[in-house]
C-alpha cells in the first residue's frame, strides 16, 4: 500500500515538482479517491462477467472504463477474476493516462 501511495504521489506531479514538495494529505485524499473509484469499477467488472449488465449506459458514470473492463472480463475464469481484472484495468488507466482525471468519475 506504501508503494501504491509513492507511485501516486509521483503522478501527480508536475515534470518540474519534486515527490517530496507533494502535500501528503492531499496525496492520502486522492489515493483513497482512486481507491473508492477502483472498488467500483471492480464490482461492474464482476457484474459484466454475470451477464446482469449489458450495456455501458446501465451503470451510469463508468461510461469509457466500462467499456473496456466489460471486454476484457469475457474470459475471466470466476466472478474474483473478473474482478481483478476489473481492478487492473481501472489502476492502469489512472497510472499511464495523464487524463485519468476525466475518466474517473
Amino acid at each position: 500500500m506504501k508503494a501504491l501511495s509513492a507511485l501516486l504521489a509521483l503522478c501527480i506531479c508536475s515534470g518540474s515538482v519534486m515527490a517530496e514538495s507533494v502535500d501528503p494529505y492531499a496525496a492520502a485524499r486522492l489515493m483513497a479517491d482512486v481507491q473508492a473509484r477502483c472498488k467500483q469499477y471492480a464490482f461492474h467488472g464482476e457484474v459484466f462477467w454475470r451477464g446482469h449488465v449489458r450495456e455501458a449506459d446501465e451503470a451510469p458514470g463508468l461510461v469509457t472504463l466500462n467499456e473496456v473492463i466489460r471486454n476484457s472480463v469475457i474470459g475471466a475464469r470466476s466472478a474474483d477474476h473478473a474482478r481483478e481484472i476489473a481492478w487492473q484495468k481501472c489502476l492502469d488507466y489512472v497510472f499511464n493516462n495523464q487524463n485519468s482525471k476525466d475518466y474517473i468519475r
